[in-house]
């Protein structure tokens, strides 16, 4: 796969946080406010919704903020949804001028929000989705699942078929779903141009429960976006497919923590 071009079109991320709490206008309106003042800007929306849950659904509150150049779309929301779920932060940037900007965006977003945010807070998911295209081996986005990824028989599906379109799904679990998350990664040709491939990858951390001398022990989730979303893309760009992940690879994140204390 020719990763040395991948090109990332969207980058995600989300934290899932507690104790869970109802999120007023006022705090909402700070937290907006903490933000355009962390990132230099003065033309994010604000948006702040307070909307009564149908049957058994909780209330939903919260607040979703988004800011336009170009095609790029920088977007932020914080979410609370009742006091049985734990709140959620979002992250959101299609089309990113470069992946740098997105991480530094996302690290001081992240941090002007649990900053403006009344209460201590506990990270228990985070969760990275990378969308990104790339050149395909031999300029055939289709041929190239088909014989390389899937290593189809000859005479698969027919004598010699024209075969427009083949995607392929890969789940792999998490050994320490703390340090080593669970990942989904699903290549499909690109729509727009069939000599091109299309890539889509989750990641996913989560704190785990545990006990050591009867005590019982939590592992929580304590990266920047940052640290979570270079995991990510080296992911992308060390695999050529999908395989059992390796020691170097458990550890990307607790060494990007050590790296920048």
């Amino acid at each position: 796969m020719a990763t040395e071009a991948l090109n990332p079109r969207s980058v995600t991320f989300a934290y899932l946080f507690g104790p869970p709490r109802h999120v007023p206008r006022d705090e909402a309106a700070r937290i907006h406010a903490a933000v355009c003042d962390r990132l230099g800007f003065d033309d994010i929306s604000f948006l702040y919704k307070n909307e009564p849950g149908a049957g058994q659904q909780a209330d939903t509150c919260g607040l979703a903020c988004s800011r336009s150049e170009g095609r790029e779309v920088f977007q932020f929301a914080v979410e609370s949804r009742g006091l049985q779920a734990p709140m959620r932060l979002y992250l959101s940037n299609p089309w990113p001028g470069s992946l740098e900007e997105v991480q530094e965006r996302f690290d001081a977003t992240s941090e002007a929000v649990f900053e403006a945010l009344d209460g201590e807070w506990h990270n228990v998911l985070a969760e990275t989705r990378i969308r990104a295209h790339c050149s395909a081996g031999g300029g055939d986005g289709a041929g190239y699942i088909r014989d390389t990824l899937l290593r189809a028989p000859a005479g698969w599906l027919g004598a010699d078929p024209a075969l427009a379109s083949c995607s392929i799904k890969y789940k792999l679990d998490a050994e320490d779903p703390a340090s080593d998350p669970a990942r989904e990664l699903s290549i499909e040709p690109l729509q727009a141009d069939p000599t091109c491939l299309y890539l889509e990858l989750i990641s996913r951390w989560t704190c785990t429960r545990g006990t050591k001398d009867k005590q019982q022990l939590l592992t929580t989730i304590e990266g920047k976006p940052s640290d979570y979303i270079r995991d990510s893309y080296a992911f992308l760009l060390e695999n050529e497919l999908p395989k059992k992940k390796g020691a170097g690879a458990k550890n990307r994140v607790r060494a990007a923590q050590e790296a920048a204390k």
